[in-house]
């Protein structure tokens, strides 16, 4: 059992991290995403605003933003019915060069950029469902 508790201690931690962290993505200069989990607060240096340094904090129930490239971009709510698809009114702008926290209520985006939002999706229930599509400001 002794040999174990590593192992369960790494677990444990693991579920804990992904249970109660928030997300964090990060949108590169060439638009390239990273994802992370955060706790708490943390400083962030924006090359592109001469060097700026923000702080960002992350409620549990938002999700952090962190546009670094030097494009406008939104989020947008795609709302799937039993026969539609559409894009809600509400959407989230995120400046260039800056950092937002934006409430989703999967807590995730789930479509990037240009990829082709699907027409369908597989539910498990008959009540509209949400997905999030991230894109640059037309």
């Amino acid at each position: 059992m002794v040999r174990y508790g590593g192992v369960i201690l790494a677990i444990l931690l693991f579920v804990i991290i992904k249970s109660f962290g928030s997300k964090v993505y990060v949108i590169e200069e060439n638009l390239h995403i990273l994802r992370y989990h955060s706790f708490g607060s943390f400083t962030l240096e924006m090359e592109g605003k001469s060097e700026a340094e923000i702080n960002c904090t992350v409620p549990f129930n938002k999700v952090g933003i962190i546009n670094k490239s030097d494009k406008i971009l939104v989020i947008e709510e795609v709302v799937y019915g039993m026969e539609s698809v559409e894009i809600a009114e509400s959407n989230q702008m995120i400046e260039s060069q800056s950092f937002k926290n934006v409430f989703l209520d999967r807590g995730k985006i789930d479509f990037f950029y240009d990829d082709e939002i699907p027409n369908q999706i597989d539910t498990y229930s008959t009540a509209d469902e949400s997905r999030y599509w991230i894109h640059e400001l037309e």
